[in-house]
């Protein structure tokens, strides 16, 4: 790939510069469907040429499961996967590459961390979608989670996360 380097370097700038939050812009999806989005743009990052938001996605009929945050660095108009938190996903992660220490390793809540996966190079981070996953505890609910997602990548919001709109589906 052409842009390579310059494309990591924009998401290692991304990933662990200081970013300031924008406004959420509420949780989105088809009104039928169980899978919503909400975006955080950023008022201000490192980046030098790329875009970058946190995209969180979750499933109303899970609550409290299977959510995630990705930061997305778009650059020339492509968008590439710099990190990504998997908070109690309905399957566990399998890392089926990486260190001796975390290769085979299953994994329920964790960072597919860019500096884990940058040695992979761009074109394996971008078609297996970031595949080496460190392990870190559960929070226990969205609110705690979202603030261990701002933690890990340095992000001081301005504005309130909204809490997902679960509605759990009775059996």
């Amino acid at each position: 790939m052409r842009d390579e380097a310059a494309i990591l370097e924009e998401m290692r700038l991304a990933v662990d510069g200081q970013k300031v939050g924008g406004e959420p812009t509420g949780w989105a999806g088809d009104a039928h469907a169980d899978q919503m989005s909400m975006v955080l743009p950023f008022l201000s990052t490192l980046t030098q040429i790329a875009t970058v938001r946190l995209v969180f996605r979750m499933r109303r009929s899970r609550p409290d499961r299977d959510c995630s945050a990705t930061l997305v660095v778009t650059y020339k108009g492509a968008d590439f996967c710099a990190w990504r938190m998997d908070w109690r996903p309905n399957a566990p992660h399998t890392n089926p590459t990486g260190p001796p220490e975390l290769r085979g390793l299953e994994v329920e809540t964790g960072v597919h961390d860019f500096h884990l996966n940058a040695t992979l190079g761009l074109v394996r981070m971008h078609t297996e979608k970031m595949p080496i996953c460190r392990p870190v505890d559960p929070p226990p609910n969205f609110p705690a989670f979202a603030r261990a997602v701002y933690a890990m990548l340095n992000i001081t919001p301005t504005e309130p996360t909204p809490d997902p709109p679960w509605s759990p589906r009775l059996f």
